[in-house]
Protein backbone atom coordinates (compact mmCIF):
# COMPACT_ATOMS: atom_id res chain seq x y z
CA UNK A 1 0.00 0.00 0.00
CA UNK A 2 1.36 3.65 -1.00
CA UNK A 3 2.39 5.83 1.79
CA UNK A 4 0.60 8.94 1.57
CA UNK A 5 2.28 12.44 3.06
CA UNK A 6 0.39 13.55 6.42
CA UNK A 7 0.74 17.04 4.37
CA UNK A 8 -1.97 15.25 1.47
CA UNK A 9 -3.94 14.09 4.80
CA UNK A 10 -4.10 17.56 6.32
CA UNK A 11 -5.49 19.22 3.30
CA UNK A 12 -7.81 16.72 2.59
CA UNK A 13 -9.31 16.96 6.19
CA UNK A 14 -9.50 20.83 5.87
CA UNK A 15 -11.37 20.55 2.94
CA UNK A 16 -14.04 18.05 5.11
CA UNK A 17 -13.89 20.63 7.52
CA UNK A 18 -15.29 23.46 5.68
CA UNK A 19 -18.69 24.14 7.52
CA UNK A 20 -20.71 23.48 3.75
CA UNK A 21 -19.18 20.31 3.79
CA UNK A 22 -19.57 19.28 7.53
CA UNK A 23 -23.26 19.82 7.09
CA UNK A 24 -23.52 17.25 4.35
CA UNK A 25 -20.99 14.83 6.56
CA UNK A 26 -23.34 14.84 9.67
CA UNK A 27 -26.43 14.76 7.33
CA UNK A 28 -24.72 11.04 5.65
CA UNK A 29 -23.77 10.22 9.32
CA UNK A 30 -27.02 10.98 10.68
CA UNK A 31 -28.64 6.96 11.33
CA UNK A 32 -24.82 5.20 10.56
CA UNK A 33 -23.13 5.75 13.85
CA UNK A 34 -21.61 2.70 15.12
CA UNK A 35 -20.88 2.94 18.72
CA UNK A 36 -16.53 1.99 20.20
CA UNK A 37 -14.80 2.70 23.14
CA UNK A 38 -16.91 6.13 24.25
CA UNK A 39 -17.42 7.53 20.80
CA UNK A 40 -19.30 7.01 17.88
CA UNK A 41 -18.52 6.72 14.56
CA UNK A 42 -18.71 6.63 10.64
CA UNK A 43 -16.78 5.26 8.09
CA UNK A 44 -17.17 7.60 5.05
CA UNK A 45 -14.68 6.39 2.71
CA UNK A 46 -15.52 5.37 -0.70
CA UNK A 47 -19.17 6.39 0.28
CA UNK A 48 -21.30 8.05 -2.80
CA UNK A 49 -20.57 11.36 -0.26
CA UNK A 50 -17.20 11.69 -0.95
CA UNK A 51 -17.48 10.39 -4.74
CA UNK A 52 -19.47 13.45 -5.14
CA UNK A 53 -17.37 15.89 -2.82
CA UNK A 54 -14.23 14.97 -3.34
CA UNK A 55 -14.02 12.87 -7.02
CA UNK A 56 -10.78 11.98 -7.63
CA UNK A 57 -9.13 13.40 -4.46
CA UNK A 58 -8.85 10.67 -2.24
CA UNK A 59 -5.46 8.43 -2.96
CA UNK A 60 -6.05 4.81 -2.40
CA UNK A 61 -5.33 3.23 1.04
CA UNK A 62 -6.93 6.42 2.45
CA UNK A 63 -9.50 6.36 4.85
CA UNK A 64 -11.91 8.73 6.10
CA UNK A 65 -14.69 8.27 9.27
CA UNK A 66 -16.04 10.88 11.00
CA UNK A 67 -16.40 10.27 14.60
CA UNK A 68 -18.89 11.72 17.82
CA UNK A 69 -17.33 12.11 20.83
CA UNK A 70 -19.70 12.50 24.41
CA UNK A 71 -17.32 11.65 26.88
CA UNK A 72 -13.73 10.30 26.50
CA UNK A 73 -11.74 8.48 23.83
CA UNK A 74 -9.30 6.54 26.04
CA UNK A 75 -5.37 7.50 25.22
CA UNK A 76 -4.21 4.86 22.49
CA UNK A 77 -2.08 4.15 19.97
CA UNK A 78 -2.09 3.08 15.72
CA UNK A 79 1.06 1.52 15.52
CA UNK A 80 0.90 1.37 11.57
CA UNK A 81 -1.31 4.23 10.54
CA UNK A 82 -0.75 8.33 10.61
CA UNK A 83 -3.55 10.43 10.44
CA UNK A 84 -4.80 14.37 10.29
CA UNK A 85 -8.10 15.07 12.93
CA UNK A 86 -10.21 18.40 12.29
CA UNK A 87 -11.51 19.14 15.26
CA UNK A 88 -15.68 20.26 14.62
CA UNK A 89 -18.10 21.14 17.17
CA UNK A 90 -20.07 23.99 18.90
CA UNK A 91 -17.46 24.89 21.89
CA UNK A 92 -18.71 27.27 24.06
CA UNK A 93 -15.58 27.18 26.77
CA UNK A 94 -12.19 27.43 25.48
CA UNK A 95 -11.83 24.31 28.41
CA UNK A 96 -14.43 21.83 26.63
CA UNK A 97 -12.25 19.68 24.05
CA UNK A 98 -9.16 18.61 25.06
CA UNK A 99 -6.67 16.35 23.03
CA UNK A 100 -3.82 14.51 24.84
CA UNK A 101 -0.68 14.27 22.80
CA UNK A 102 2.07 11.91 23.85
CA UNK A 103 0.42 12.46 27.39
CA UNK A 104 0.24 16.33 27.45
CA UNK A 105 -3.03 17.56 27.37
CA UNK A 106 -4.05 20.55 25.19
CA UNK A 107 -7.68 22.78 24.50
CA UNK A 108 -8.67 22.36 20.96
CA UNK A 109 -10.96 24.93 19.51
CA UNK A 110 -13.39 24.59 16.42
CA UNK A 111 -11.81 23.94 12.99
CA UNK A 112 -8.09 22.96 14.63
CA UNK A 113 -6.51 20.45 12.71
CA UNK A 114 -4.54 17.78 14.73
CA UNK A 115 -1.77 15.24 12.93
CA UNK A 116 -0.87 12.42 14.70
CA UNK A 117 2.28 10.25 13.59
CA UNK A 118 1.89 6.47 13.89
CA UNK A 119 2.97 5.11 17.42
CA UNK A 120 2.46 8.29 18.84
CA UNK A 121 -0.37 8.18 22.08
CA UNK A 122 -3.53 10.46 21.76
CA UNK A 123 -6.44 10.41 23.11
CA UNK A 124 -9.38 13.17 23.20
CA UNK A 125 -11.82 14.47 25.96
CA UNK A 126 -15.14 16.39 26.40
CA UNK A 127 -15.86 18.33 29.63
CA UNK A 128 -18.15 16.57 31.21
CA UNK A 129 -20.50 19.46 31.82
CA UNK A 130 -20.72 20.23 28.38
CA UNK A 131 -24.15 19.46 26.51
CA UNK A 132 -23.00 18.96 23.21
CA UNK A 133 -20.92 16.61 21.47
CA UNK A 134 -17.88 16.91 19.45
CA UNK A 135 -16.96 15.51 16.39
CA UNK A 136 -13.76 14.76 14.63
CA UNK A 137 -12.63 14.40 11.02
CA UNK A 138 -10.20 11.48 10.99
CA UNK A 139 -8.52 11.40 7.59
CA UNK A 140 -5.96 8.13 8.39
CA UNK A 141 -2.68 6.20 5.53
CA UNK A 142 -3.33 3.34 5.60
CA UNK A 143 -6.66 2.78 6.64
CA UNK A 144 -6.64 1.95 10.68
CA UNK A 145 -7.35 -1.54 10.95
CA UNK A 146 -9.06 -3.40 13.83
CA UNK A 147 -5.80 -4.78 15.53
CA UNK A 148 -3.91 -1.27 15.05
CA UNK A 149 -5.38 0.38 18.47
CA UNK A 150 -4.04 -0.03 21.61
CA UNK A 151 -5.66 1.51 24.77
CA UNK A 152 -3.28 2.80 27.54
CA UNK A 153 -4.11 2.77 31.11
Amino acid sequence: MAHVHLGTLAYIANLLGQESVFKQLLEFAEDDWIDDHGCQYVTLTKTHLMLRLLPDLIPDGVDIELVKVTGTLSPHIHEHSDSAVIAKGVFVDEADVWVDIDRDWHTLEDGWLVIIPRGVPHGFRLDPDSREPFYLIVVSNPPIADDDTTYIE
